[in-house]
C-alpha cells in the first residue's frame, strides 16, 4: 500500500482506518463491542487483538461516522454500509469518477441519488424523514488520507492499536 494505487481490498492498519475516518478510539471500541464491524471485510480477530480493516472498511467507518452525525443509529448504518449496493456505489465513485452521489436513510431503507436531485425530489419518491450524507465526499476523504499517509499511521500520544473485535 505504499504507492498511490489503493485497492478496496487492501488491508490498512486499524489506527490508520480510525484516523482516516476521524473516529475516536472509544467509539471504535464501543462499535466493535456491539458487533457493528462483524460484517466488514477485514479479517476477524480474537478479543483484545487489533482488527485489520480494508480500504473499503475505512470508507464504511467514515460513512457510519457521518451518518451518526446526522442522527442515524450506528446499528442501522452498519447494516447500510455492508450491503452489496453500497459497495457498488463506492466503486462507481472511485472507478467511474462519480462525485455526485448522496446516500440516505429514511429509517427503513437506504436511498441513493445524485446531487442533482433535491431532498424534495427524494421525499416525493415516498421517503419521509430522510437523513443523508455526501457519499462521494466521504469516500474520497478516506482515499485522500490513505494516499497521503502512504499506509503509515500518524504518530499518536496513546497506544491505540488494540481496537477490539
Amino acid at each position: 500500500m505504499r504507492n498511490a494505487m489503493l485497492n478496496l481490498t487492501d488491508i490498512v492498519h486499524p489506527r490508520l482506518a480510525r484516523q482516516a475516518a476521524n473516529v475516536g478510539v472509544s467509539t471504535m471500541n464501543s462499535w466493535a463491542h456491539r458487533g457493528y464491524f462483524d460484517a466488514f471485510d477485514g479479517v476477524q480477530t480474537t478479543p483484545g487483538k487489533a482488527r485489520p480493516f480494508t480500504v473499503l472498511d475505512a470508507i464504511r467507518l467514515n460513512v457510519m461516522k457521518e451518518f451518526n452525525i446526522v442522527g442515524v443509529d450506528p446499528a442501522a448504518s452498519s447494516k447500510i454500509v455492508t450491503r452489496p449496493d453500497f459497495t457498488s456505489l463506492v466503486e462507481s465513485i472511485l472507478f467511474d469518477s462519480r462525485d455526485d452521489i448522496i446516500i440516505g436513510f429514511d429509517g427503513f431503507s437506504m436511498v441513493s441519488a445524485t446531487n442533482s436531485m433535491t431532498i424534495k425530489d427524494i421525499k416525493n419518491m415516498g421517503y419521509g424523514n430522510f437523513s443523508h450524507i455526501d457519499l462521494s465526499e466521504a469516500a474520497m476523504h478516506v482515499m485522500s488520507f490513505l494516499r497521503a499517509t502512504k499506509g503509515v499511521p500518524l504518530p499518536s500520544a496513546v497506544d491505540e492499536d488494540n481496537i477490539e473485535n
